[in-house]
This record gives C-alpha cells, sequence and structure tokens, in this order.
C-alpha cells in the first residue's frame, strides 16, 4: 500500500510490500483482460494453459519450433504434413479435425478468447479448455 511520503522529506511515497503485490495483482489481471489474450486463462489447468501459450507463441513442443532451434531436422506436421506451428495445430490441421469441431466454427484466436461452454446443465465444461488440454497430451506424447 502507498504510505505516506518518505522521511527523507522528497515527496516519494513510501511504497510497502503488500502495496507491491496488490499493484502488481492489477497489472496482471488488466493485462490478461486485455482482447487477444483469452480472458480467464489463468483459471486454466497446467496442461491446457501450457498448450495454449505454446500455440499461441508458436513455441514450444510443435515441431515447427523445434526445426528453427534446431532440435529436429523436419518441420512438417505428422498428422497431414504440413508444416506443424501452433496455428496449423488449432486452426487446419486435418489430425486435430474431430475435435476442433467441439468448438464451433472458429477461424482466429479472438474466436477462442471467450469460453465456449458444452454438456448439459450441472455438468457443463469449457470446450476450449478441453481442446488445448487435448493438445497438450497429443504434442506432450509424441516428444
Amino acid at each position: 500500500m502507498v504510505g505516506e511520503e518518505s522521511s527523507k522529506g522528497e515527496g516519494s511515497p513510501v511504497i510497502t510490500q503488500e502495496g507491491i503485490r496488490a499493484m502488481s495483482r492489477r497489472k496482471v489481471e488488466r493485462h490478461r483482460s486485455r482482447e487477444g489474450f483469452g480472458k480467464d486463462r489463468y483459471k486454466w489447468g497446467n496442461q491446457a494453459l501450457a498448450a495454449y501459450t505454446w500455440c499461441r507463441s508458436n513455441k514450444g513442443p510443435q515441431r515447427g519450433w523445434l526445426h528453427k532451434i534446431g532440435k529436429i531436422p523436419n518441420p512438417d506436421c505428422p498428422e497431414c504434413g504440413e508444416e506443424e506451428t501452433g496455428e496449423h495445430i488449432v486452426f487446419e490441421c486435418l489430425g486435430h479435425h474431430q475435435e476442433r469441431r467441439k468448438l464451433g466454427e472458429i477461424r482466429e484466436w479472438k474466436d477462442l478468447d471467450r469460453p465456449i461452454m458444452k454438456g448439459e446443465e450441472g455438468n457443463r465444461y469449457d470446450a476450449v479448455e478441453d481442446f488445448f488440454y487435448y493438445c497438450h497430451q497429443r504434442m506432450s506424447r509424441r516428444h
């Protein structure tokens, strides 16, 4: 919390440790609520969040990234033969078509910035989180 002026008389406020934490939480919350980040993703399970981050940033166990950093010789997707990037996995890959159909019409990242709730009343789940959990399982199993 910002306290009174410092004892040095310079007119600068004293910031306590609790104030820094609160200020940091507010800053993170503002950042995470911006369009394009994926609202409420921080409430997801670790694996789904990791896969979302990998795909969104194109840095992770996708073959395109591993090829770029010299870890593997071929960037092609084992499912369809195209270069495997995060966007390819989420929007294009034929190997993920069945899981992607559960999300409905998705064409770009902003289509995934809100929860897509599926299931029956009382047993509903976020299909976007479920899709990225599935992606994590697939990518982790291969590498």
